[in-house]
């Protein structure tokens, strides 16, 4: 498992400050005619991610907000860019945790079966399902508004159908935590840097728990499915 986005605001300093202690981390910014999420002034950093800013409006801070393309080309592995992050004085609002699943472990057609017959528990009330023409499928669980999200999908058939072939199996399990939920989870991570893996995957169990049906009265007490 692994920070696969990492996102948030710089406060804590003049936004110029913020600004070059973001680019000795990221490189160099190619700076853009527009901003966006209301700053005037935005750059590309690290191929695909964003910094923003607003020089009239210093309060709002430095945003930076880095997809997982962006995160492999800075060099450095997640663990380690979010705590560069987090000590550069970043208020995370958006953190993706991911695992993948690359063993089989994981079908997504009983998942799919689990999933519409209601034999889960889950703090979240609404899933939904999204398929495309390339064979790629994926279950969300939680609304898209929530602090939290879970994704369960075909990363390899994402892959083949952005032109990079995967030969084999491999299921993403994908925790979107945003806003407080964001920043307590960096922060667990920041002061767990070897050992947070557990915890997370404890975290996304007790959001999401599919379960063999039973006699059981009460669905919690059923036994996990495998």
């Amino acid at each position: 498992m692994k920070p696969d986005w990492l996102e948030g605001t710089i406060h804590t300093v003049l936004y110029q400050d913020a600004l070059d202690s973001a680019k000795e981390l990221l490189g160099e910014m190619q700076e853009l005619p527009y901003g966006q999420h209301g700053y005037t002034h935005g750059a590309i950093v690290v191929g695909s991610g964003r910094v923003y800013w607003h020089p009239e409006r210093t309060e709002m801070g430095v945003h930076i907000s880095l997809p997982s393309t962006a995160m492999a080309n800075v060099g450095k592995h997640p663990v380690e860019l979010l705590i560069d992050l987090f000590n550069l004085g970043v208020e995370f609002t958006r953190l993706d945790l991911a695992g993948d699943d690359l063993k089989g472990i994981l079908n997504l057609d009983i998942i799919s079966e689990f999933t519409r017959s209601r034999r889960y528990v889950s703090r979240w009330h609404d899933w939904s399902y999204n398929d495309n023409s390339t064979g790629g499928r994926t279950y969300y669980y939680g609304s898209p508004t929530s602090e939290s999200r879970l994704c369960i999908y075909d990363k390899a058939a994402e892959r083949s159908a952005a032109g990079q072939l995967f030969v084999g199996h491999w299921i993403r399990v994908e925790l979107r935590l945003k806003g407080k939920r964001a920043h307590k989870a960096a922060e667990y991570i920041v002061s767990h840097p070897d050992d947070w893996q557990p915890r997370a995957a404890g975290l996304i169990k007790g959001y999401l728990d599919f379960k063999i049906p039973s006699t059981a009265a009460n669905k919690s007490r059923q036994e996990s499915a495998p």
